[in-house]
């Protein structure tokens, strides 16, 4: 037996002292005592092992286990309740490529030494726990990961280049909801060629994200997901100008302003999400992108009409936000023609006129229409309507009248 998946409370040491050849063991979400960890340290294949989910386990990792577990390749301590930091005698683990110690409580800063010692590893993840103090300079040393996840901690100090500059095989980087401060170069990854994955979502206004590179500086990376909410950005990062292959984008809760710059979209053609909640554009963006699925711009400053043409440029669109902004004028009919739309929210807008009947008899997937706080008026309910998929109509502070009549089906 190479595998185990073990879904009961209880396992008896003996039996697993049978399997000499046993390479990976699962026994997330399961009761057992952190005793059951000395006889893990006795199986000598073992390669994976799983104790995600298992808060029995008590507040630490046992420190003498990590010597015994020597050809370990991955494991998984996610979901636990440790305390503490990562202990030096983890460096024991040389053979170690994944370790997560994600959902956590771990709550100490990390040391110079340890988890800097496993050179092998490819994936590190300590996301969600309460480590504080500075990233170790010596995370430069692990040249091998290809993950990084460090994101909802309490870690300070400044991003310095050194840190990541050896980190040359990284395709996922998470600093996201620490309290960094100071300002963070994307040229930091002038010898980075494989990244797909950054995540920067700050919580602390004294870290920005830089939007103007070095001159002649060309990355050389194409990224597949970048999020860089609440960086204190007035601008698009200059980085954008070279990607042609991201997916997602979300720039919200900065201070972005002015048109829409369509490049973006037109260079990018496969970008299914954008979100740029809370900015300051004056307008959405207006080119064809047949694989946009999500576009969320709440909190700008649009004026003037919904543009007629946006189930053109946007046929395959799923969720429409464009809360809380200036827009006036009439619901042009044609919003009508996104027949794929699930959720439509106009609400908190100076829309006037009346509500096109084709939202209600041309949408048959909408579940969620929010138009909120504008001037509409008419008999918005009135007619035998049919929304079979419809969660929550929110139609307040409008001048509506007439009587309710919706089919269900």
């Amino acid at each position: 037996m190479l595998s185990l998946r073990v879904t009961f409370l209880f396992v008896a040491c003996n039996i697993l002292l049978r399997l000499k050849r046993l390479e990976s063991i699962n026994l997330s979400g399961n009761n057992f005592h952190k005793s059951i960890i000395s006889c893990l340290t006795a199986l000598p294949s073992l390669k994976i092992l799983d104790l995600s989910l298992s808060s029995s386990l008590g507040s630490y990792f046992p420190v003498q286990a990590y010597a015994s577990f020597r050809y370990l390749e991955v494991l998984d301590l996610s979901y636990n309740s440790f305390v503490g930091s990562a202990p030096s005698p983890i460096q024991a683990l040389s053979s170690l490529r994944a370790l997560s110690f994600t959902y956590n409580k771990l709550n100490a800063s990390l040391p110079d030494h340890g988890l800097c010692e496993l050179k092998n590893l490819i994936e590190l993840d300590l996301s969600y726990n309460m480590m504080h103090g500075s990233l170790p300079q010596c995370f430069n040393n692990l040249s091998s990961l290809k993950l990084l996840g460090v994101s909802s901690n309490q870690f300070s100090g400044i991003l310095v280049p050194s840190l990541i500059a050896n980190l040359t095989s990284l395709e996922y980087i998470d600093f996201s909801h620490n309290t960094f401060k100071g300002s963070f170069s994307f040229s930091s990854f002038s010898n980075h060629s494989k990244l797909e994955v950054i995540r920067f979502l700050s919580n602390n206004e004294n870290f920005e994200v830089e939007t103007k590179e070095p001159i002649g500086w060309i990355p050389m990376f194409q990224l597949q997901i970048l999020k860089l909410s609440n960086c204190n950005m007035k601008m698009p990062p200059g980085l954008l100008l070279h990607q042609h292959k991201l997916r997602r984008i979300d720039m919200s809760q900065n201070s972005l302003e002015g048109q829409f710059p369509n490049w973006l979209i037109k260079n990018n053609i496969n970008l299914e999400l954008l979100n740029l909640t809370h900015n300051f554009f004056g307008s959405m963006p207006l080119y064809r992108n047949a694989n946009m699925r999500w576009l969320d711009m709440p909190g700008n400053h649009m004026i003037g009409i919904i543009p007629d043409s946006i189930p053109r440029f946007f046929p395959n669109m799923l969720h429409l936000n464009l809360y809380m902004n200036a827009l006036s004028g009439v619901i042009s009919s044609s919003i009508g023609e996104l027949s794929k739309l699930w959720i439509l929210d106009l609400s908190g807008n100076e829309l006037s006129g009346e509500v096109p009947k084709g939202l209600f008899t041309n949408i048959p997937r909408l579940g969620f229409l929010k138009l909120s706080r504008n001037k509409l008026h008419g008999e918005v309910l009135s007619g035998n309507l049919r929304w079979g998929n419809i969660q929550g109509v929110y139609l307040d502070s409008n001048h509506f009248t007439g009587e309710i009549g919706i089919k269900s089906k």
